[in-house]
């Protein structure tokens, strides 16, 4: 299969690098000379300066976009508008309408739209998955989410648009559904505008979940936390490591996980999806409840209040 990856910045050169791995026949587009040489010399890609000639390739079936977040939008609709299947980094775009319009038109060119939701392919919480789905943890009483490290600030995009897609991801993944209810505080200390440190409090029926994204907080942490009836569960996800405490036995075991290469799985799995037209498990529908909970936590921060589901369970009043 012919593909092509628009933007091989830091993410794209990790896709690069993968698709180079499984064989995958690649042209790759950027507007940095200097990223097209490292990608033409070091994995022998065809490489453009002009994503429009990836576009007019009618031998590429299916484009990875790696690009700043405010172009993914209109990036993703011209590969749409072209009938390329699309991989496309997380946010899906920059609001909830955009993600939709995203949506309808892949449904309507009957073309497979993924995006980079990477933990739903983590080993870890693949197994965290398949114990919350059995009923292992019992009554679940609270879930903490740690997303922090220390990172210089991008002028394009603040913690929450860079950070809550990942973590409320993971809750989506787990419980099918979003939080019935959500708070958040936050703050910005090295710049005038666009928060680096927020706690977002939520409530998902009788669970209490904690998000705590941070780009001031020195030690990288991509955590997860979950306190059940029966059984709770600390998970590393960097190193996907879970360690388990059984209440009934008080036994602590680490279970024995193999980690995997997550971007390889992700992308193995959106070729899968492409040639077998399978829908993915974070496919576009999944983008947009992500873009959701992006504006809600904006908003919850802006409004200075709780926000909760309308009795329809549809949007936040």
């Amino acid at each position: 299969m012919k593909v092509g990856l628009i933007g091989a910045g830091y993410w794209g050169k990790k896709q690069v690098e993968e698709y180079f791995n499984l064989g995958v026949k690649l042209t790759v587009a950027d507007l940095k000379k200097e990223n097209l040489k490292y990608c033409k010399e070091k994995f022998k890609v065809k490489v453009t300066t002009d994503y429009k000639d990836i576009l007019a390739d009618k031998n590429i079936e299916a484009i990875s976009i790696c690009t700043p977040n405010d172009t993914h939008f209109q990036i993703c609709k011209d590969c749409l508008k072209h009938g390329k299947n699309v991989l496309v980094e997380k946010p899906l775009a920059s609001t909830v309408e955009q993600g939709k319009e995203l949506v309808k038109l892949a449904e309507k060119n009957k073309l497979i739209l993924v995006v980079g939701h990477i933990y739903r392919f983590n080993n870890a919480i693949r197994k965290i998955k398949e114990m919350f789905d059995n009923g292992e943890f019992g009554k679940v009483y609270i879930i903490k989410l740690r997303w922090a490290n220390l990172q210089p600030f991008f002028e394009d995009r603040d913690v929450i648009s860079d950070l809550v897609p990942h973590p409320f991801d993971i809750i989506n993944y787990l419980f099918n559904r979003d939080p019935d209810e959500v708070s958040c505080v936050g703050n910005a200390y090295r710049r005038k505008d666009g928060v680096e440190a927020v706690f977002v409090n939520c409530r998902l029926d009788s669970t209490i979940i904690n998000v705590e994204l941070s780009w001031i907080t020195p030690q990288k942490d991509r955590s997860l936390v979950i306190v059940g009836s029966k059984k709770s569960a600390f998970v590393d996800c960097l190193s996907q490591k879970i360690s388990v405490y059984e209440n009934d036995t008080g036994r602590s075991i680490k279970l024995p996980i193999t980690p995997n290469n997550t971007i390889q799985d992700e992308l193995n799995n959106f070729l899968t999806c492409v040639k077998n037209q399978n829908i993915s498990i974070a496919n576009g529908e999944v983008g947009v409840k992500v873009l959701k909970m992006i504006e809600t936590v904006r908003r919850s921060l802006i409004e200075k209040r709780t926000l909760h589901f309308d009795v329809y369970g549809k949007s936040f009043i």
